[in-house]
């Protein structure tokens, strides 16, 4: 079993590198073959992968901004909640007083 999964890495490794080896490969034939005046298609594929990437943080930070959002404004309405509540007793306990003040 060890050695089947032995044989697997070193297959993927080779493959990684196979890879890495025909990357490199096309960018320096592209680069022999465009001018300056020609985008290299490569390194457009490499800059929209980076886009991506960016694209994707950015997501994430708005989700997470989003929902803080929401539990700020949730914490905010609890609190002007408990303060009405309590303004609400305060003006109830002044009406009392000034009947009690009257009598």
């Amino acid at each position: 079993m060890e050695a089947t999964v032995e044989k697997l890495e070193a297959l993927f490794n080779k493959a990684e590198s196979d890879l890495n080896f025909i990357e490199c490969k096309l960018e320096n034939e592209l680069a022999q073959i465009t001018d300056n005046r020609e985008p290299n298609p490569v390194k457009m594929i490499h800059n929209i992968q980076e886009i991506k990437k960016e694209f994707s943080t950015l997501v994430k930070e708005i989700h997470e901004t989003e929902k803080k959002q929401k539990e700020a404004i949730e914490n905010l309405q609890d609190h002007l909640k408990s303060v009405c509540e309590k303004l609400e007793i305060v003006q109830q306990k002044s009406i009392v007083d000034e009947v009690h003040k009257k009598s």
